[in-house]
């Protein structure tokens, strides 16, 4: 890879891991606020889940200016909003004052989750596209690592209000490196279709590709798990295990750094060595992974001890983020190329919209009805199987694409 686009690909690397900080920065906090703030769980569950929701909206909306505009430019704009507004979050006094900036840090980061992996893709060679993505990929769940034991320890040393600003502000120093990445694709502009009949167009294009839909349908019941369980396992530590909110987020930041790590770059060298062998490979990857997980992760919710509560969380995580690569790469190698910042959008759209918008919220409603450790022993593992379902679906109707596509070949030799 050229200096460029190894300068680039570090600078978009750092940009996704102060994009997952922020993000889980507040659920990290969420029983210390819970406690100041005097909530209830489903009013934590709703803080959690407003971000999702403006999030969403914003995502699709992003992908298009993405693929119309120069990108660097809009995402360090974007990079730079939400850390400002992620900043003034200690300044808030009660659930209203937490819900704006908690919203407003949703518009900003619908741009990185819509932009950054196509820029990723564009960098990257051919034959390392599985592991440069894996490289932009490991800083989600590394970010969200650091997101929870940022929280702990700040929370510890000077109050939760304190991790906010600390948090945010580097942000709003990296953003301007963001802003001044070349872009990779000369030229994205082309097409000057008016903004929302262009937005139609390529929605109906995106829904008739079934293999893009059953992909997304998979990822939106995998998001609303692992929504779920971010929002909630923090929680479960604290008020179940009787371990300190420090703790708590050191033990469940800790597996996230290791699986974050690990199974992020295994899953994309898998995927990698796999498809030299047939070109379907990610989304088997995808289905077995999300099944495989599910016993790992109703152990690690009844476990009492720490050191095994850490050892089943590791083990549930491992498989869960073996397909944060496969699952992105079949998502762009879906749809054509102009479309791929825009099908990225309406894919956030949907997962967010879907999934964890509604789990925290959900998992909370039904949590208060009965306790924590029973609402996620329900819900999780459900949403697992439909997962595996649809990612299964997503791999059978890659033969028939393929199938089709040597038919049509056929038929024009004759």
């Amino acid at each position: 890879m050229k200096k460029t686009a190894l300068w680039g690909l570090a600078i978009l690397t750092i940009c996704n891991l102060f994009n997952y900080m922020d993000r889980y920065l507040f659920n990290s906090l969420a029983p210390a606020i819970k406690r100041d703030f005097d909530l209830t769980n489903f009013e934590v569950g709703m803080l959690a889940s407003i971000f999702g929701l403006i999030y969403i909206i914003a995502c699709p909306l992003a992908g298009l200016l993405g693929d119309k505009y120069k990108r660097p430019r809009i995402l360090g704009g974007a990079m730079f909003f939400w850390s400002l507004v992620t900043a003034s979050a200690g300044l808030a006094r009660g659930f209203w004052t937490m819900l704006i900036p908690r919203s407003l840090s949703g518009i900003g980061e619908a741009a990185c989750s819509s932009i950054g992996c196509s820029l990723v893709e564009d960098y990257s060679p051919k034959a390392w596209k599985g592991r440069a993505m894996a490289v932009f990929l490991i800083a989600m769940p590394l970010g969200t690592a650091l997101g929870y034991l940022a929280g702990g320890y700040i929370d510890a040393w000077i109050g939760w209000r304190w991790a906010f600003p600390i948090v945010g502000i580097p942000g709003m120093l990296i953003a301007f490196l963001v802003w001044n990445i070349k872009e990779p694709v000369p030229d994205l502009g082309a097409n000057k279709d008016d903004f929302l009949t262009e937005l139609k167009n390529n929605f109906k294009n995106l829904i008739r590709n079934k293999t893009y839909l059953y992909a997304i349908v998979g990822y939106t019941a995998f998001t609303f798990v692992t929504g779920a369980m971010a929002a909630w396992v923090p929680e479960i530590m604290v008020s179940a295990k009787g371990l300190s909110l420090k703790d708590g987020n050191i033990i469940f930041g800790g597996t996230m750094v290791i699986t974050g790590i690990v199974a992020t770059g295994l899953g994309a060298l898998i995927t990698d060595v796999l498809r030299k062998r047939t070109h379907r490979a990610a989304a088997l990857i995808c289905a077995i992974s999300a099944l495989l997980s599910i016993p790992f992760l109703i152990i690690a919710l009844y476990a009492e001890g720490r050191t095994e509560l850490f050892l089943w969380l590791l083990a549930a995580e491992t498989f869960l983020f073996l397909n944060t690569t496969p699952i992105t790469l079949i998502i762009l190698e879906s749809v054509k190329f102009d479309q791929r910042s825009v099908a990225m959008g309406f894919s956030v759209l949907a997962i967010h919209l879907f999934g964890d918008a509604l789990s925290p919220a959900i998992v909370g409603w039904w949590a208060d009805k009965t306790d924590v450790i029973t609402a996620c022993i329900t819900i999780l593992p459900a949403g697992l199987v439909v997962t595996a379902f649809f990612w299964f679906l997503c791999f059978s109707s890659q033969k028939k694409s393929c199938d089709t596509k040597i038919q049509s070949l056929e038929k024009g030799e004759k």
